[in-house]
């Protein structure tokens, strides 16, 4: 009888790790469809900026959170190796498993510091737009990147550092004067004018 109430609560405890492992993996893979589902609305809102930053801010916690509840998955199942070890493995191939896992951890936290920063630049770049605070200056193109087949992003290299262009309302030109209007959080041109005599 022990023998088989010992059996039974077995079975039962590998049945909740199962759950807890499949839960996971599901809110992992909603989570970064979503980012992908969000991704494709941002675009098709382009200009509209207030949407546009909107989307963005959903794509950066979906897309990080989704990444998270992976090194979740990766951090239970090491854990569960290294702490239960239900399998019965041997001390030298539980190790690496335990190496792994520590990695993992690090690698985790370093993700939610990255992601938080993240997520707070884009959030304040979004209220800066709804509110009106950007910056306008007359920026000398020094050179520009896209946008390319896998994206509409345009990057424009100026004196004020990289600002990224989502729309090309015309043709950039490398060496001359432009007065763009961006965001200074997260260097988002929301206008972009060419200026008459500019070239240098």
């Amino acid at each position: 009888m022990k023998r088989k109430t010992g059996k039974v609560v077995e079975t039962e405890k590998d049945r909740k790790r199962i759950r807890v492992i499949f839960v996971i993996l599901i809110v992992g893979a909603i989570l970064i469809l979503s980012c992908g589902l969000f991704y494709l609305i941002q675009q098709l809102m382009i200009p509209n900026f207030t949407y546009v930053l909107f989307f963005e801010l959903l794509v950066t916690v979906s897309l990080y959170s989704g990444i998270l509840c992976l090194c979740a998955f990766f951090l239970y199942l090491c854990c569960l190796i290294t702490f239960k070890n239900p399998q019965k493995l041997k001390p030298s191939k539980v190790i690496p498993f335990t190496l792994i896992g520590i990695g993992i951890f690090i690698f985790s936290i370093w993700l939610v510091g990255f992601s938080s920063k993240l997520f707070i630049t884009e959030r304040q770049a979004f209220l800066d737009y709804k509110e009106g605070n950007w910056i306008v200056k007359d920026l000398y193109i020094k050179d520009y990147r896209g946008p390319d087949y896998y994206s509409r992003l345009t990057l424009l290299e100026t004196e004020e550092g990289d600002l990224t262009l989502y729309w090309r309302p015309f043709s950039i030109y490398q060496g001359e004067m432009y007065r763009i209007t961006y965001l200074e959080k997260n260097k988002t041109v929301i206008d972009i004018e060419k200026l008459e005599n500019s070239n240098r």
